[in-house]
């Protein structure tokens, strides 16, 4: 995946694999996908001149979904993706802040969560 190799994208052109009503699923992406506690990501994807809000992220088997915000009929081609930086940028501070507090407390963490205004860790 893009956002594995390079976390700082923010741009990125693929061709379209499928459509699942309000999914537009692409083989690669530079949107971090929802995983592990951490939220995907949001942004933009422009496709035929036509512009989709990405409200989310996930994985699935035919490579990322972008969840849009209205459901989509009949698309194909290539898309060009732009991330909401401020959302990325914002996450991955809480990211590194809490594998920082990770380290620093003398406890077993067993899971957690991310957001951007709070975050959670377990501990075991």
């Amino acid at each position: 995946m893009i956002y594995l190799k390079d976390s700082y994208i923010k741009n990125f052109e693929e061709k379209i694999v499928l459509i699942e009503e309000d999914k537009i699923i692409t083989q690669d992406s530079s949107f971090y996908a929802q995983s592990g506690g951490q939220p995907g990501d949001k942004g933009i994807l422009e496709i035929n001149d036509q512009k989709f809000n990405v409200i989310n992220t996930i994985k699935h088997e035919m490579g990322i979904a972008h969840v849009v915000d209205t459901e989509i009929s009949d698309l194909s081609g290539d898309i060009k993706g732009h991330i909401d930086w401020d959302h990325r940028y914002r996450l991955m501070k809480m990211h590194t802040t809490m594998h920082l507090l990770c380290a620093a407390l003398p406890y077993y963490v067993t899971g957690g969560s991310i957001g951007l205004e709070k975050s959670r860790l377990d501990f075991g």
